[in-house]
């Protein structure tokens, strides 16, 4: 896992501590999610999955906020990237329905 993915990370687990230029800061970084590989965003969201769910209110808003802003991104690109990153959410949800380790260890096997 790299350095942005970690502080993208760590931003989820403190977002409801995130206030005036922290939270803008953490809100910006929906920019690094749109310059995700396709692999880069299924292990992001794998990571996602083994934080504590469900994600705090602030923590919600800030992963939804990436989430528009890479399906914006890639829209402008390439045309089936939107439909990757709606498939890897319900995925990311499907696993918080379900949450035996072998399904989350089957997620984390097709992000590589």
């Amino acid at each position: 896992m790299d350095e942005r993915m970690a502080t993208l990370l760590a931003d989820l687990e403190r977002a409801e501590t995130l206030a005036g230029g922290e939270l803008h800061r953490a809100a910006r970084r929906g920019a690094w999610v749109a310059e995700f590989s396709a692999g880069q965003l299924s292990e992001f969201l794998a990571a996602v999955s083994d934080l504590p769910l469900p994600l705090s209110p602030g923590g919600d808003r800030l992963l939804a906020n990436w989430l528009v802003t890479a399906v914006q991104a890639a829209d402008a690109g390439e045309p089936f990237a939107p439909l990757f990153i709606i498939a890897a959410v319900i995925s990311l949800l499907a696993l918080t329905l379900i949450e035996p380790a072998t399904t989350r260890a089957a997620f984390r096997d097709r992000a590589s």
